[in-house]
């Protein structure tokens, strides 16, 4: 992992964690922040997609499946952004599946890691786990919003945890001659 990518784990870290500190002391209305957050996400990262394909996946083989990936995320994020005005309870879970479709790939992409004997994929397959969990925990105490906010500012917490891990952890530099 090069310098930059450090430093943007970390920020992402820091913008974790200050959004986790006022969604906690948000909580009956950190919901609608969440959801805020989730939708300016996903559309930074599906516009992201769309460019990446129409500058350089389409050459590539499989680079069609790169910009069905970004309109369907595109969709998703306009879905999130016009969300808000639906019952809040099913926002909550929207949210909650959200989480638990987040943790899910966690574990596919550890299982597909440990296939090719990749390092790190204990720590993919844990991470996926642990979403999984507060995903669960948020079902079941979903009887609050303010509740629900809680579970997603702890995971979001536990995001900003792994990012900074993975920002100050050493990795092997393979020489190659």
């Amino acid at each position: 992992m090069n310098k930059l990518k450090r430093v943007i784990n970390v920020v992402l870290g820091l913008i974790y964690v200050i959004a986790a500190l006022i969604i906690m002391l948000i909580r009956d209305e950190g919901y609608l922040i969440v959801l805020m957050i989730l939708a300016a996400s996903l559309l930074v990262y599906s516009v992201k997609q769309i460019i990446y394909y129409l500058t350089m996946a389409r050459y590539m083989v499989g680079g069609g499946i790169i910009f069905v990936e970004g309109v369907i995320l595109f969709d998703l994020a306009l879905l999130s952004f016009l969300v808000n005005s639906i019952p809040q309870q099913y926002v909550m879970i929207y949210l909650l599946f959200y989480y638990v479709l987040s943790g899910v790939i966690s574990i596919l992409r550890a299982v597909e890691a440990a296939k090719m004997h990749a390092p790190g994929w204990f720590f993919k397959l844990i991470r996926g786990i642990v979403i999984i969990l507060i995903a669960i925990a948020g079902m079941l105490f979903s009887g609050s919003a303010a509740t629900v906010s809680l579970i997603y500012a702890i995971g979001l917490i536990y995001s900003a945890v792994l990012r900074f891990i993975t920002a100050f952890r050493k990795e092997e530099t393979v020489l190659v001659m």
